[in-house]
């Protein structure tokens, strides 16, 4: 196990998983990419999620991602697509659409 998937592991209980594959990955790759500063948010628009890129590795809340097909750099991805950049920001990177995808009503 690597550094990347050991600070991972911390994170790790009985909900988290499901949190940040449904509607908050955005906010865990930001976590892994503000700690390994080397690093970048990727977003997968087939996939709609949001890993960090560390050179040609893909990490998210379940560890190492295989299969590296499909993603992109996001400021790339914002610049390239601006509409579906706006409507991903809604939904996934805004703490409302992230509540929303959860089925949070606070």
């Amino acid at each position: 196990m690597n550094e990347i998937e050991q600070f991972i592991e911390k994170f790790r209980n009985d909900g988290t998983i499901e949190v940040f594959t449904r509607g908050c990955c955005y906010w865990f790759a930001y976590v892994l990419a503000s700690r390994f500063l080397m690093s970048e948010i990727a977003y997968n628009p087939v996939e709609n999620h949001f890993a960090m890129r560390m050179g040609s590795e893909l990490y998210d809340i379940t560890g190492k991602i295989e299969g590296g097909e499909g993603w992109m750099d996001w400021d790339e991805y914002q610049e390239v697509e601006p509409d579906g950049a706006e409507r991903v920001r809604a939904c996934c990177v805004d703490i409302i659409g992230c509540e929303k995808a959860l089925g949070l009503d606070w």
